[in-house]
């Protein structure tokens, strides 16, 4: 099943009994943001999952920010919304990531009915018409998940990784370690390649078109079972739902991620600087340094233009007198005479 599904299509079986919307709205800087607009208002019939709650097991010494669920935890919430096998799962939320996040842990359960809304809320609301602040409650099911635990890569896979198997989700800059707002240690794990999810997805928060789409994965696509990772497994989900998209469906997950890589201090990482960085650095110095020896010469300039004028204006007194002195020499010469 395609992974995604736009609110046109969404308009043509919102009526079905089938179909059950989960919320999944978060934010990393106000964990209660996602509740809080739940409950403002969702589309009709939607259930919240929360990313730290439900979407992720407890925190411990290492499995990273956002740990996988335990199965038995997954399971659990996956009956107390009551999801049945022939249930379709439509997950939104007001970006991309904390769907596809979602959607990977329906699709790790067996779940292949699941699809992530493009263009998130604001898209439903346009073809659903309205939202409600009701909070349904569905009978619990017995539903009875099917892990693929195929889809995901352990540390010890991710440390035998080769160049070209392992891609980085994040922003350059947290690659290439320049800038690191939220780990301990900047930088990324070695060998890994840079496939930055912010590239699959629109600003609306919709995938980019099936062409950019195999632009941006013409390397990934020929790789045998490759392996995705961010910061806390969240953000990598977006790359393994585009390329599902294309049809390549062998793409694994490293669920700790860069946060569960450097929670082991023997584990390497890379600090990589490029050429052209260090060459704009250095220019950059070169050119302040010539700044401030342009600024100290003319400040030696200006001090010394200050005294030209006293300078002047003595030795053209002192030729002055000096020219009268020899006008009367000369004139008491010619007198003498």
């Amino acid at each position: 099943m395609f992974p995604t599904m736009r609110a046109q299509e969404l308009k043509q079986i919102v009526h079905t009994n089938s179909i059950r919307f989960i919320d999944c709205r978060y934010s990393l800087n106000d964990a209660s943001y996602g509740k809080y607009v739940y409950r403002k208002g969702h589309l009709p019939n939607a259930v919240f999952l929360d990313l730290m709650e439900d979407l992720s097991g407890p925190l411990g010494e290492h499995g990273g920010r956002h740990p996988l669920p335990s199965k038995e935890a997954w399971t659990a919430t996956l009956r107390r919304i009551g999801l049945k096998k022939e249930d379709l799962v439509v997950i939104y939320d007001d970006g991309f990531p904390f769907a596809a996040r979602a959607w990977w842990l329906f699709k790790w359960a067996g779940h292949e009915r699941v699809v992530v809304l493009e263009g998130g809320i604001q898209s439903g609301i346009t073809y659903c018409g309205e939202t409600t602040a009701d909070v349904p409650n569905y009978p619990a099911s017995d539903y009875a998940p099917d892990f693929q635990d195929d889809m995901i890569a352990t540390l010890e896979e991710v440390k035998a990784a080769t160049s070209g198997s392992l891609y980085d989700s994040r922003t350059e800059d947290r690659f290439n370690g320049t800038h690191e707002p939220i780990d301990q240690k900047a930088g990324h794990i070695p060998n890994a390649l840079l496939c930055s999810y912010a590239e699959a997805i629109t600003e609306l928060g919709t995938l980019e078109d099936f062409h950019d789409l195999k632009e941006l994965y013409k390397d990934v696509l020929t790789v045998e079972n490759p392996i995705f990772y961010c910061g806390s497994g969240v953000t990598a989900c977006v790359n393994i739902l585009a390329l599902h998209a294309l049809g390549k469906d062998d793409v694994r997950l490293y669920p700790g991620s860069y946060s569960d890589w450097i929670s082991y201090p023997e584990n390497e990482v890379v600090y990589f600087t490029p050429k052209l960085m260090l060459f704009q650095n250095n220019l950059y110095l070169t050119l302040v340094g010539l700044m401030f020896q342009t600024a100290f010469a003319y400040s030696v300039i200006v001090r010394s233009l200050e005294k030209i004028p006293d300078f002047a204006v003595l030795t053209i007194e002192l030729s002055a007198q000096r020219g009268r002195s020899l006008k009367t020499s000369s004139t008491r010469r010619c007198a003498r005479i």
